[in-house]
């Protein structure tokens, strides 16, 4: 009985790895749901790579604008006031880090509609076995092709 249940366990988690998802008669469907996936996934990554990259260059102008730097006309005074510049120095920092990740978005972003716009549909011929013959039939065969 343990070995029943074993086995039985064994073929219906193999059944559900190896099996194929039934898709509908229509290949163009596929490759336009596939290449409109990958366009959606482009416009978001372009729109979130503008956000992140002109908040960058905000935030890189607001913390040159607010950087304080110690001056004197009549010459150095006998008793230096400190400046403290964390702030400013903390917001240029992340203003350039969001500026190179934006620039990184963008990028992956035009990737992603080129190979949205590289999705290829070939057909070819491949060989069927006829039940009850040794001899195979060439039937056609649609393939989709994308290239990274």
């Amino acid at each position: 009985m343990k070995m029943m249940l074993l086995s039985l366990t064994f073929f219906l988690s193999t059944a559900a790895s190896y099996s194929q998802v039934k898709t509908d008669s229509t290949t163009q469907g596929i490759s336009i749901s596939s290449q409109k996936l990958l366009l959606d996934q482009s416009k978001s990554q372009k729109k979130a790579g503008k956000i992140l990259f002109w908040g960058g260059i905000g935030l890189l102008v607001t913390g040159v604008a607010t950087y304080e730097v110690p001056f004197y006309p009549l010459g150095r005074p006998a008793v230096e006031e400190e400046v403290d510049n964390t702030f400013p120095i903390v917001l240029m920092v992340t203003g350039v880090l969001s500026s190179v990740i934006g620039v990184v978005q963008i990028t992956a972003a035009k990737r992603s509609k080129a190979k949205a716009l590289s999705m290829v549909i070939h057909q070819k011929r491949i060989s069927v076995i006829q039940q009850g013959a040794f001899t195979s039939k060439p039937a056609p065969a649609l393939g989709l092709q994308v290239t990274f």
